[in-house]
């Protein structure tokens, strides 16, 4: 498990974020960690890295809604090759509780399952994709595209909040009040996304360079 925080500091030096809600944040990477350590030992399976950003998203769909984005799988490159990680913002990490943090966190893990089980059985064309500027970008699913939650943890309450609660919990007045009060009341960074630019388009090769755990591979080669 691997948790970068390199950007939430180097936003601090640059005076972009106060420095207390930096260190407020870092205190709260252990909750998290906790809450991460629950998952991997739930599902059997690594949990990949998560990069923790200094910035709320909000994504402006087409019908005009916004919603918060607190979390999503995006990309970088490695001599390895093209690396998949959970991106989360700090503001959802400094106001979440731990049954947020849970199921935000189990939430992109279904997401990224699915995403290892096009690479492995190269179903690149079903995945529906726009434009976006490059490879190193974001993505976001809808709830058709991702494993389903009792194929990949066994804790009856988390399969229950994800799949049933999931919406009420994530949208919580309490959790959304903080949100506003903490973070987009106090001018901090935000960024709105249109919809059709929160979306990545691979290359067939660059699709394929997509590298995962072996044990992930594993896993989803073995689900029908």
């Amino acid at each position: 498990m691997l948790i970068s925080y390199d950007q939430v500091l180097r936003s601090a030096i640059k005076g972009e974020i106060p420095w207390d809600l930096a260190e407020k944040g870092f205190r709260r990477i252990k909750t998290l960690k906790r809450s991460i350590e629950k998952l991997e030992k739930d599902s059997g399976l690594p949990y990949p890295e998560v990069i923790i950003t200094p910035v709320l998203k909000i994504l402006l769909h087409s019908s005009g809604v916004e919603s918060m984005v607190h979390g999503h799988i995006d990309f970088k490159k490695s001599s390895e090759g093209i690396i998949p990680y959970v991106n989360i913002s700090l503001p959802f990490v400094l106001n979440g509780t731990k049954r947020v943090y849970d199921c935000v966190l189990a939430h992109e893990l279904l997401h990224y399952l699915y995403i290892a089980k096009k690479v492995v059985t190269k179903d690149y064309f079903s995945l529906e994709q726009k434009l976006g500027d490059t490879v190193i970008s974001h993505m976001i699913f809808d709830e058709i595209s991702q494993f389903k939650p009792g194929i990949v943890f066994k804790n009856k309450t988390l399969i229950r909040n994800l799949e049933k609660k999931f919406d009420d919990i994530i949208n919580d007045e309490k959790f959304v009040k903080k949100l506003e009060k903490n973070w987009i009341n106090r001018n901090l960074p935000i960024l709105v996304i249109p919809e059709d630019q929160f979306i990545v388009r691979f290359e067939t090769s660059d699709f394929l360079a997509i590298k995962f755990p072996e044990d992930i591979l594993n896993f989803v080669l073995g689900v029908k």
